[in-house]
């Protein structure tokens, strides 16, 4: 039984004591790729091999590739906050690249999608499409043909969530994990190409948008995160400072003072006592004058 939506495969030797159990079309016509009764796969001539009638698998992508945005992911897919997120984001900086993923046709270029921010859709072959919003500065117009690996747009920033590019992929409009297929850390394909098990569909389509305004509430909880994460670090960065102020103590300089006095009384050091107040062995100690010795 095949366990997974997302299944890597490699071509192997096949036996001819086996059978064909189903097989995948691939954008070149004369050649199919089959799946045998041990498990192995194998790319065939179209006309030797006996199809099932109705087959399961979908070949998502072969061809060139190249990673949209090389970075870490900081929102994966799934659930987020209770909502569905439908692909990945991914950080970036004001100005970063966008890059096409694979060879394909814009069928959508615009500012402001539903949400999405700039929005670049692209449709691919076998009825795989790869969806890049959060954009500006686009290059390319619905009806381009692009190239792997050809910059399409830069990364852009929707209501102070900071910049990033939220990814998606999707097969027959249906969302499927991103970084199932790409590691974005390395830029690079987890595997050589990747087959759908469409039996197993409906499950990876639980964590599509139910609608269009569905993905600005993503961002909103995703902005509302990383709100509470900043407010957090500030409480602590605070509590530390109030510490650090407790444990300060000070010295305010008398007539007769030195260095070596104060700091023996201290029970410090000179070169401490230095450190702390940005003089040195030197400086001229006025009456009055406060210095910290802790």
């Amino acid at each position: 039984m095949l366990s997974s939506a997302l299944l890597a495969v490699a071509l192997l030797g096949v036996p001819s004591a086996t059978y064909v159990v189903d097989s995948v079309r691939t954008t070149d016509p004369a050649r199919m790729l089959v799946l045998r009764s041990d498990r192995s796969w194998a790319l065939e001539p179209r006309d030797s091999v006996s199809l099932p009638e109705d087959s399961r698998l979908a070949l998502l992508f072969e061809g060139d590739f190249c990673c949209p945005l090389k970075a870490a992911v900081f929102t994966p897919f799934g659930d987020v906050a209770g909502l569905r997120h439908s692909g990945v984001d991914v950080q970036a900086k004001a100005g970063s690249p966008i890059f096409a993923a694979f060879d394909g046709s814009v069928t959508c270029s615009q500012p402001d999608h539903s949400g999405y921010g700039g929005v670049i859709r692209i449709c691919h072959a076998g009825g795989l499409e790869s969806v890049y919003s959060n954009v500006c500065s686009r290059r390319v117009e619905a009806g381009a043909t692009v190239r792997a690996g050809e910059c399409i747009a830069e990364a852009d920033s929707l209501d102070g969530t900071g910049y990033h590019l939220h990814f998606e992929l999707r097969h027959e409009g249906i969302a499927v994990d991103p970084a199932r297929v790409i590691d974005f850390s390395s830029g690079a394909l987890r595997v050589p190409f990747c087959i759908i098990d469409r039996a197993r569909l409906p499950e990876a389509a639980l964590t599509a948008p139910a609608s269009a305004g569905e993905q600005r509430e993503i961002y909103q909880a995703q902005m509302a995160l990383v709100a509470r994460q900043k407010q957090l670090a500030l409480e602590e960065a605070q509590r530390l400072a109030r510490l650090e102020a407790a444990a300060k103590k000070y010295h305010t300089v008398r007539s007769g003072d030195t260095l070596s006095r104060i700091a023996a009384k201290y029970h410090t050091s000179v070169r401490t006592l230095c450190r702390l107040n940005g003089i040195n062995e030197t400086t001229t100690l006025r009456i009055g004058r406060k210095l910290r010795v802790k």
